[in-house]
């Protein structure tokens, strides 16, 4: 007769040892008679009764903008994580809240399935406020709901997008011979970047291989903020609704210079665009006025002028006047106008511009007593 080992190892799913210990562990029975039974295996799997929890560095706030938060999970056993979002300051729900779907108030909520050891990134709102608080509560347990995390809290804060604004320009409020001090005033805490140009100068410059430059872009912005090809430059650090000052020294004694600014917040971001103010150092000494004719009789055109002639106005420096017409423009934004419009637009500036000037000049005539006021057909 044949050992049962031996028979049981010529089946080809046992060694002869591994037979021989089926047959001690009494999984295969032999009656008197030498009849076997059939081999009976029994697989089975341990119960884990380990309580879930999330891995070292986990979880974290991978990514918050003004809208919507994400969060990175990695838990140390595979499991159910449910997660809900509350305004800061809400009331923080239970775990059976969390497993009802009974969280209310909750600006996202959800259930998911998470791998042990498997990092997961999961978008848990989408309906947030710019520059919001917040909390994400965070909740692990097993399928059956034997083992359970405590609920986590996450607390975070959306960023803010809006760029700062001015509330007060920078405005002159200092002069002297070679300084010029100026206050502004923005909307939130922030930093002001200046940069100082000769009046006129090209800036901030284009990018290469453009003929424009973009005032509300990132280039014209970064080269403010950088001082880039600019004679001075600074920056001063802003309070929220508060004055500031800038004081730029080191200038030409009457000299008039550009200066671009721009604003950023705490957050980053930049005011929409660079803007400019002009400045002009302490100027005590008066411009010299000449005036000539273009049609006039004899030799000097000072004199004697011709009833159609032009009256030209010479100044031994540049000038600034703070007239405004009715509108609001200046004499400069009117004469400007007119330089810039096409040959078909320049007859009904010239004589807007006219007009103006009719309000604002008189002619006297000189006379051995008194001057006296000239008036001509068109009221002058």
């Amino acid at each position: 007769m044949e050992r049962l080992d031996k028979v049981l190892a010529s089946t080809g799913r046992w060694t002869r040892r591994e037979a021989k210990e089926l047959i001690r562990e009494g999984r295969v029975l032999v009656d008197g008679q030498s009849r076997r039974s059939p081999v009976k295996v029994i697989a089975f799997t341990t119960p884990d009764s380990t309580v879930p929890a999330f891995a070292q560095g986990y979880p974290y706030m991978s990514l918050v903008t003004d809208t919507m938060a994400q969060v990175t999970v990695m838990p140390t056993k595979s499991c159910k994580l449910y997660y809900a979002v509350l305004p800061k300051g809400g009331q923080a729900p239970t775990a059976n809240d969390m497993k009802t779907a009974s969280v209310t108030g909750n600006l996202g909520y959800g259930v998911v399935d998470v791998v042990k050891n498997t990092e997961r990134v999961i978008n848990v709102s989408n309906r947030l406020e710019e520059l919001k608080d917040y909390t994400l509560y965070l909740w692990l347990t097993d399928a059956d709901g034997v083992n359970s995390s405590a609920v986590k809290k996450m607390p975070f804060t959306t960023v803010d997008k809006t760029p700062p604004e001015f509330l007060v320009e920078p405005t002159p409020n200092k002069v002297a011979a070679t300084s010029v001090g100026l206050n502004f005033r923005l909307n939130e805490a922030g930093t002001v970047y200046w940069a100082l140009v000769k009046e006129g100068a090209e800036y901030p410059k284009p990018q290469r291989g453009e003929t424009e430059v973009d005032l509300t872009g990132d280039y014209a912005k970064l080269q403010v903020a950088s001082g880039m090809n600019a004679l001075k430059s600074g920056k001063v650090t802003a309070a929220e609704n508060k004055d500031g000052t800038i004081t730029i020294s080191g200038l030409e004694q009457e000299g008039a210079y550009d200066v671009w600014y721009v604003a950023q917040d705490k957050a980053g971001n930049y005011s929409v665009k660079v803007e400019k103010i002009t400045i002009h150092t302490l100027d005590e000494n008066p411009p010299v006025v000449k005036q000539y004719f273009t049609k006039y009789n004899g030799q000097d055109n000072t004199m004697n002028p011709m009833p159609n002639t032009d009256i030209v106005l010479e100044f031994s420096e540049g000038v600034r006047s703070g007239m405004k017409n009715t509108d609001g423009t200046s004499f400069l934004d009117l004469y400007n106008a007119i330089e810039q419009a096409g040959d078909g637009e320049k007859p009904a500036l010239k004589d807007k511009l006219a007009d103006v000037l009719r309000e604002t000049i008189v002619l006297y005539q000189v006379t051995e007593t008194a001057p006296k006021r000239v008036q001509d057909p068109q009221g002058w």
